[in-house]
């Protein structure tokens, strides 16, 4: 506990008497915890070349004065290193405030924090004030922890967040001052040491259960068989599953949206959970029945505590005297009971259930917490839950009977945490997730997002839905084509052919096919399907036809995600044309969707054996080792395929983003700059620019190259509408200009109703303008358009959570409002 102090704003303290406070800085090895010390302390700087590791620890003596108030701060820097964590971990006593320390040029030392809030969740109690710091703000170019994914993550902790640089002493001042400034307003740290308040303190803290013989947590999750395990697992980012890039090497677009919504908008129900946290608004006080029901005791035997986060939320557990005392009380007995006797009678019966449930003899517990439940003047929801308890760890479970007693129980007291854990592990043994998922939304929200099991009870029946029903839709679903713009984006990835010269006496299915390809090049896709389906059903009367018609019936197969029958198709066209590269580039494809990646290279080798001039043979395979993060080998191949074919602008365009994404940041933009000299009339070259402009927020030229492949768009037809798409989304992100964007997702919807990415991104900026309803419309829609398993899983995933939030916030009204607010500025 901290030391006890007088209250810096009580009238009982001296004026001059300064306010002893102790902080203590924490983080990984060389993100600049000792810096930042000196920088406040000395006002001096060490180059890092010149510094040496702390070792332990080192101590600094500050005074400052903050409100008026004579300050002294003990600041204690502790050692980064694992070796020598042993012997810092008693200094964590005491400690009033804590420093976090991370480099935002480090993503390693960032991704450890969760580490580090798990042991000061051992050491430290819940109600010290902590910080964020985000050290090195002098190497902004070399940044890879964003400041908003950073925020969010402090929101989510309860901390106080912001960052500086020990090297140019900018926001090292406000870091310690706006911490004691915190400190000063926590009045917990300032109130007399009780054995009541140490009590609470360390009821607050997590801690382990002991739990025997095999049984489980009670809560949720899977049991640890008499082993201890820690209820607060070490945090971590929890981010939905967005879709995948797409195997079929087209332009991720769908991708680069959800990407920006990953990464900058977080989850639906996580990110408000986190943000709930930070604004300290759910109110998680146990109902006054609840309180008074655990406070019964035996006569003649002095309780005994319970452990911490004991499975039963009761403390005392008395021996069990003979059954005999407590047999069954009729309704007459009851009813002329005092009512003061039947509120202890019924506590007593409790206990002695506590008890056995203890021992595991869990049918006798339930004939005690019937008894109780009867016997009770009121309802009382402990009774209910702990019977359920009893239910659920029978042999075998009797879920349907667990789901009746939470629900008798939570109709007494909706934020019973427990009865919603418990019901909701039940229900999801029933295969029953769209309730589970109401469930551990719920939970996760009440308990501030403290519980991590919690949160992962979330995300895995959240999965679980979503595969659930995007089965079933694959299922009852009939094969259809994507949108205009995903099927322009694929074919466009394949060099023109010039069309196949047809017999001199040609078949009525020969003129088919030639129709058929004639639909393709006016992008006129579903009369091409209709057309190359009629041609192989009339029958195509020489080999190399047929192969042409069956590559291009297994392209409109893959792209409706039969890949099953794309395989035969192009394995077909292969048997009548064995030299036909393309069936064997589009053939890789289909081994990347199938998770193949060994046969989807063997499918490029082939290739090259038979035509090693064939560029987009090159163009594919770089696109492969794109998607797999080989960038080297990605921009190799996309430069050999530009030197066989200069005329062909996507391997000039993914070679600087190959560029870019190495690291060659001149390099790349040098590429773009050629590109667009080269090829002054395609608004892909500039609509690509922008975006690796936007991704490094220089916004106004990101937004000017969208508007030139906007103007250069209106010559094609249809015109691609995903320049208007990336425009809302510099906009937004930008100057936080909703209406703007979300017209502009508009208008790329009246280009093509079926715009996958425009779909998302409004789905997106509804909840951001906290309209979910709105949203889930739009998430539906965007069901409806997803393509394969993954899309639809993704899709499906944002749906359901923010369905499960809205319910929530239905059953929950009273807590609307912070919800609103708060996703309104964290999303």
């Amino acid at each position: 506990m901290p030391p006890v102090e007088a209250s810096p704003t009580s009238s009982g303290s001296s004026p001059s008497a300064p306010v002893n406070v102790k902080l203590l800085l924490i983080g990984n090895a060389s993100v600049g915890k000792s810096s930042l010390l000196l920088r406040f302390s000395d006002e001096a700087w060490i180059p890092e070349d010149e510094a040496t590791a702390t070792i332990g620890v080192d101590f600094r003596v500050h005074k400052m004065e903050v409100n008026g108030r004579k300050i002294k701060l003990s600041i204690w820097d502790t050692a980064g290193q694992e070796r020598f964590r042993t012997i810092t971990s008693s200094y964590y006593r005491g400690a009033q405030g804590i420093i976090l320390v991370y480099d935002v040029a480090n993503r390693e030392t960032f991704d450890a924090l969760p580490k580090w809030f798990t042991e000061i969740d051992t050491y430290v109690l819940t109600t010290v004030p902590k910080i964020i710091v985000g050290n090195k703000l002098d190497k902004e170019l070399s940044r890879q922890v964003p400041t908003d994914e950073a925020a969010v993550f402090a929101a989510r902790k309860d901390a106080l967040f912001l960052e500086a640089s020990a090297k140019t002493a900018v926001g090292v001042q406000e870091v310690f001052g706006d911490l004691v400034k915190k400190i000063l307003d926590t009045p917990e740290l300032w109130a007399p040491v009780t054995p009541e308040t140490e009590r609470r303190g360390r009821e607050g803290m997590p801690g382990t259960i002991e739990l025997g013989g095999g049984e489980q947590n009670d809560g949720y999750g899977d049991g640890s068989g008499g082993k201890k395990r820690n209820l607060r697992a070490p945090s971590r980012r929890f981010l939905f599953a967005m879709a995948p890039i797409e195997s079929d090497v087209a332009p991720s677009y769908i991708d680069r949206v959800q990407d920006f919504v990953s990464e900058n908008r977080r989850t639906i129900l996580v990110a408000t959970a986190a943000a709930l946290l930070a604004a300290g608004a759910v109110y998680l006080a146990s109902s006054s029945t609840r309180r008074s029901s655990g406070k019964g005791k035996s006569k003649d035997r002095k309780p005994k505590k319970k452990p911490v986060n004991d499975p039963i939320i009761e403390e005392i557990k008395p021996k069990v005297d003979d059954l005999d005392e407590n047999a069954p009380l009729s309704p007459e007995q009851i009813a002329a009971m005092p009512l003061e006797e039947r509120v202890k009678q019924a506590a007593s019966l409790k206990i002695r259930g506590n008890s056995l449930y203890q021992a595991r003899k869990f049918e006798q517990a339930i004939d005690l917490y019937t008894q109780a439940i009867q016997v009770s003047p009121r309802p009382e929801p402990v009774f209910y839950s702990n019977r359920a308890a009893c239910y659920m760890y029978m042999s075998p479970p009797q879920h349907e009977r667990v789901v009746a007693d939470c629900d008798d129980a939570l109709r007494q007291d909706p934020s019973y945490v427990k009865a919603l854990n418990r019901r909701a592990t039940a229900l999801e043994s029933l295969n029953r997730f769209e309730e589970a998922l109401r469930d551990f939304t719920a939970a996760t929200i009440l308990e501030r997002f403290q519980n991590e099991t919690a949160a992962q009870a979330v995300e895995r029946v959240l999965k679980k839905l979503a595969t659930e029903k995007a089965q079933s839709i694959l299922a009852t679903r009939e094969p259809r084509l994507p949108s205009q713009t995903f099927i322009s984006a694929y074919f466009a990835a394949f060099r023109k052919r010039p069309l196949p010269t047809l017999p001199e006496i040609p078949s009525q299915g020969d003129q088919t096919l030639l129709l058929a390809l004639e639909a393709l090049e006016a992008a006129d896709y579903p009369h091409a399907l209709t057309l190359v389906n009629a041609a192989l059903d009339q029958g195509i009367s020489w080999d190399i036809g047929r192969a042409e018609a069956l590559n291009l019936r297994g392209t409109f197969k893959f792209l409706t995600a039969d890949v099953h029958g794309a395989k035969a198709d192009l394995l077909e066209s292969l048997t009548l044309n064995p030299t036909f590269t393309q069936s064997l580039v589009k053939l890789a494809s289909v081994h990347m969707e199938e998770g193949d990646n060994a046969q989807a290279m063997k499918c490029f080798e082939d290739a090259i054996e038979i035509n090693e001039d064939d560029p987009d043979v090159y163009y594919h395979r770089g696109q492969v080792f794109f998607i797999t993060n080989d960038f080297s080998s990605a921009a190799t191949n996309y430069t050999k395929s530009s030197t066989l074919d200069p005329t062909f602008v996507f391997s000039h365009i993914q070679l600087a983003v190959a560029q870019y994404k190495l690291g060659n940041l001149s390099n790349s933009m040098a590429t773009f700059r050629r590109t667009m000299t080269s090829f002054p009339s395609r608004g892909e070259v500039c609509n690509y620019y922008g975006e690796l402009l936007l991704d490094q927020q220089r916004f106004q030229d990101a937004v000017e190259k969208f508007d030139r492949a906007i103007e250069l768009e209106k010559a094609n037809s249809p015109p691609n509408p995903l320049p208007l798409v990336n425009k809302a989304l510099a906009i937004f992100q930008w100057r936080q200009d909703l209406p703007a964007a979300e017209a502009l997702c508009r208008e790329a919807l009246v280009l093509d109703p079926s715009c996958e990415p425009a779909v998302a991104t409004l789905a997106q900026l509804a909840l951001q303008k906290s309209e979910i309803e709105v949203a889930i419309t739009w998430f539906d829609k965007q069901v409806q358009m997803a393509r394969g398993e993954a899309e639809i899983t993704a899709a499906l995933t944002y749906l359901e959570a923010s369905k499960a939030q809205l319910e929530f916030i239905r059953n929950y009204p009273q807590m609307a409002e912070q919800l609103t607010q708060i996703a309104r500025g964290m999303m």
